[in-house]
């Protein structure tokens, strides 16, 4: 096994974990590599750094990660869609809906320094470059030519997450525009989070850094998982050292 590190922290999801073709599940974690995550979705904390989530083309939704997605709002332009069926995402309900066309979005906000999380999911089964777009954010380009599906994983209706860091806004509104080059933009949802709060210290609750050549079986559990059994992949999961 390549050496490598494990760590959770007070106040951070406990979805982290090598992914390596070896599905391994903490004692008390649940790991994003290994399993869906619950059915219920966490709580949002009070002390979170959200500022804004949009469920572009669609109602009002709690995402499974406790994120509140309000109902379509400051998004204009293009025409609104529906995926019905959604791959390789945790959370398909938020990629169903969405927008494609001469798509924007303006939004009120304080002036500051802003981290975006744009979602996508091709609606169309497509060739390669045949849908190609960029992203501005405040008017600078901060995503070059995106072809989602091949981006994603080749496939029409995966989702695709892109966080763009460090948005900088000083006149009051966030605006995000899109220019194609091929077909027409889409956009799924949008996610701003806020970089000017100060920043609570961690503290460190669990770690495993691995050291050895075997796990430590007081704290992992490896599963023996066949080919489909997770998002529909060919890659099987194995218990094997190697």
């Amino acid at each position: 096994m390549t050496k490598s590190g494990f760590a959770a922290a007070s106040g951070i999801p406990g979805r982290f974990a090598p992914c390596a073709g070896v599905a391994l599940i903490a004692a008390s974690l649940l790991t994003g590599c290994a399993a869906p995550p619950p059915d219920e979705p966490s709580d949002p904390s009070p002390d979170t750094d959200l500022v804004w989530a949009v469920n572009v083309g669609g109602p009002a939704y709690l995402g499974l990660d406790g994120t509140q997605y309000s109902a379509e709002e400051s998004v204009t332009g293009g025409q609104p869609g529906r995926i019905e069926t959604i791959k390789g995402a945790q959370d398909p309900v938020l990629y169903q809906t969405y927008r494609e066309g001469d798509v924007r979005v303006d939004h009120p906000i304080a002036n500051g320094t802003y981290d975006v999380t744009l979602h996508f999911a091709e609606p169309e089964q497509l060739g390669h470059g045949e849908r190609l777009f960029d992203a501005f954010a405040e008017g600078r380009r901060v995503i070059d030519d995106l072809d989602v599906k091949s981006f994603r994983d080749g496939k029409a209706e995966s989702g695709l997450t892109i966080t763009v860091p460090n948005v900088e806004v000083g006149d009051g509104e966030l605006n995000i525009t899109f220019e194609a080059s091929a077909k027409e933009p889409i956009l799924s949802a949008l996610v701003v989070r806020d970089k000017n709060r100060p920043q609570q210290p961690w503290e460190l609750v669990w770690q495993d850094e691995f050291d050895g050549d075997v796990l430590d079986d007081t704290k992992w559990t490896a599963r023996d998982w066949p080919p489909r059994k997770v998002n529909d992949e060919d890659q099987a999961y194995t218990a094997r050292p190697r």
